[in-house]
């Protein structure tokens, strides 16, 4: 399995940790929960200021639909057309995926820095 990543403050990602992610309002690809591939576009994805910490994790996205154009799914419809997450290949910050079921997140851990220590929780 891959990892992925979800750049926010620390102390969103500690929440996080503690209660699992919640989906957000909107979204490229709807109201789900965003990862990227890689750290540097989880920081470029990321809407809140002040990042500190990036949530580590590992997925099991099920069966992926893949689009070219931003679309506003929901797990329902992508559900009815064979699916359980979506990913988009070509977006500007890098590659994402996006998924509805919290069920399918495993988080491995959190990266946090500040200007003098990096620290793995």
């Amino acid at each position: 399995m891959c990892q992925y990543y979800h750049a926010t403050k620390l102390e969103n990602a500690k929440n996080i940790e503690k209660n699992g992610f919640i989906p957000s309002k909107d979204g490229m690809l709807g109201s789900a929960i965003y990862f990227a591939f890689k750290p540097r576009d989880a920081l470029l994805k990321a809407r809140c200021k002040n990042l500190n910490a990036i949530v580590v994790v590992r997925l099991n996205p099920g069966r992926i639909k893949t689009e070219k154009f931003a679309h506003n799914w929901d797990l329902k419809s992508l559900n009815n057309i064979g699916y359980d997450s979506v990913q988009m290949l070509h977006c500007r910050t890098g590659p994402e995926i996006c998924l509805f079921e919290k069920h399918r997140i495993t988080i491995i851990g959190i990266v946090h820095w500040d200007k003098t220590n990096i620290e793995f929780y």
